[in-house]
């Protein structure tokens, strides 16, 4: 396998590094920015991104991660496709800060034009725990899938936990942690998090609930 490959196609470019692929025209989109100290493997890019420092994507299969183009990645983010057979698939124009670690065993989906902060985890494995006379490290785990909508905001330190999706234009407090759904237009808080305000169309307002 060649370290670097680079194909080109009149205004299309495919470039392939250490097992992960990205394609962008280079008359629509930026070219992608990846950090010297970015790890990646089994990683597909659609274009412009840009990922910092000390990122770690690992896939367990080939393109397990999935990439849309114009998302942006803080330094020291991790995404781990734990399975063969886990999907992590990251729509196009997310904003991620800092210290984001999203996978495990479970899928994880995330629309377009998402903006999270930093020092959030979202994770689609849970242990098991059923028997009290077994050590839970000897229990195994299970897997839920995460489903993230378009368009939202999910704030600093948020966990959102295997199982739980958030709808499409979803606010989301700091500190809060996800364990069931949010609906669309929402805005949930706490541990664990209730909703507090929805978007009413017929006002056009946000209301609490």
């Amino acid at each position: 396998m060649k370290l670097f490959e680079k194909i080109k196609k009149d205004q299309i470019r495919i470039i392939k590094i250490l097992g992960f692929s990205f394609t962008y025209d280079r008359n629509k989109f930026k070219p992608t920015k990846i950090s010297f100290s970015a790890k990646l493997k089994n990683v597909k890019l659609y274009g412009s991104n840009v990922i910092r420092k000390k990122a770690n994507f690992v896939g367990k299969s080939k393109n397990s991660i999935i990439i849309g183009k114009g998302t942006e990645f803080g330094p020291n983010c991790g995404i781990l496709a734990k399975e063969n057979d886990t999907k992590i698939t990251i729509g196009e124009n997310c904003n991620f800060g800092q210290n984001v670690h999203i996978g495990g065993i479970g899928n994880v989906e995330i629309g377009n034009n998402a903006l999270f902060a930093s020092n959030i985890l979202i994770l689609s494995t849970n242990h098991n725990y059923e028997d009290a006379l077994t050590a839970v490290k000897f229990q195994g785990s299970r897997g839920g899938n995460i489903k993230i909508g378009s368009d939202g905001w999910v704030g600093d330190g948020v966990t959102i936990l295997a199982g739980a999706n958030i709808g499409n234009h979803c606010i989301i407090g700091s500190k809060s942690v996800i364990t069931k759904d949010i609906p669309d237009y929402s805005v949930a808080v706490g541990n664990p998090a209730r909703i507090v305000k929805r978007y009413n169309f017929e006002t056009n307002k946000w209301e609490r609930c």
